[in-house]
């Protein structure tokens, strides 16, 4: 029993510390502190500072500046243009003299500043006549000429069609350009444009389009009157070929002379054609005198037209 009560007065001991332990620390009585007095005073307001504006300058841009372009085989003048994004008449405007169906490899071309025409329209061509069209088989390819016609009174030049052959649903079998053997048709003139295709096309129909034509001023002093005299058209017996001859006169002085002959059959389709050309100094071309061949059907005419640059 004795033990009992040492025990039970220990256990008492040990919760009155615990509970001393848990109890809460004294909180001290707070400091008073001395009355603080404000003393107000003014102070300068700086005014914002203005923004400087600086006056817009425009900076030189640099133009696209031309440049030149030698021809490459293969090469065609459609070709070139859609390589450099540019239009046929953007090149030919560039390359004054230019003769589209007489590339030759190595010459040189102006390729004119993409950016520098960007904002001008493209021009719409001249409404000249297109058509008939023939195409005919030759060699291992297909030739084709469309008859291009010039109804104004003043040159058209840089005449260009695009000539598709298609199959019997309409589809495009082959397409490309079709030029002039003259830089320009004289007035109420017609010369047929021809292209050649690499590969023959059974049952194909051909189809032309207009992709461009410029109608000149009168009286362009890049062009020459030419007066054709005594020509004389000698048609084979076998309406396969004819020699045409005659006499040039020019009003002034030139420096080259195209002649071209353009075959005809019975019922107008355009079925040969020939240049004759002459190059000289301060003289006069004199006579000509060159063959012309058809393309297979008989020869029922043949029309000449010319062209002299000074």
């Amino acid at each position: 029993m004795e033990w009992n009560s040492s025990l039970q007065r220990g256990m008492a001991a040990l919760a009155l510390i615990i509970l001393s332990g848990c109890a809460a620390p004294a909180t001290p009585a707070p400091t008073a502190l001395p009355p603080l007095t404000l003393v107000a005073y003014s102070t300068k307001t700086l005014p914002p500072a203005p923004t400087p504006t600086f006056a817009a300058t425009s900076l030189p841009i640099p133009s696209p500046t031309p440049f030149t372009y030698t021809i490459a085989r293969g090469d065609t003048l459609s070709a070139i243009a859609e390589r450099f994004n540019l239009s046929i008449n953007d090149l030919l405007r560039a390359n004054t003299g230019i003769v589209p169906q007489a590339l030759s490899v190595g010459q040189a071309i102006n390729i004119p500043s993409v950016s520098a025409d960007a904002a001008r329209p493209t021009p719409s061509p001249a409404e000249i006549e297109l058509g008939p069209l023939s195409c005919a088989p030759s060699g291992a390819g297909t030739w084709c000429l469309v008859l291009a016609r010039n109804p104004f009174a003043e040159r058209v030049e840089n005449i260009i069609a695009q000539v598709s052959l298609l199959d019997e649903n309409g589809q495009i079998l082959a397409s490309q350009p079709a030029y002039a053997l003259l830089d320009s048709i004289p007035p109420g003139a017609s010369i047929p444009l021809g292209t050649f295709f690499p590969a023959q096309y059974a049952n194909a129909r051909p189809h032309a389009d207009l992709l461009a034509a410029t109608r000149l001023q009168a009286n362009d002093p890049r062009y020459i009157d030419v007066l054709l005299d005594n020509t004389q058209v000698l048609i084979a017996w076998d309406g396969r070929s004819a020699q045409i001859s005659g006499r040039v006169k020019l009003n002034q002085p030139a420096k080259r002379l195209w002649i071209v002959a353009s075959a005809y059959s019975a019922d107008g389709l355009p079925i040969g054609q020939r240049r004759w050309e002459w190059s000289g100094e301060n003289s006069q071309p004199g006579k000509f005198s060159f063959p012309i061949y058809s393309l297979g059907p008989v020869i029922d005419r043949v029309e000449i037209a010319a062209e002299a640059r000074p």
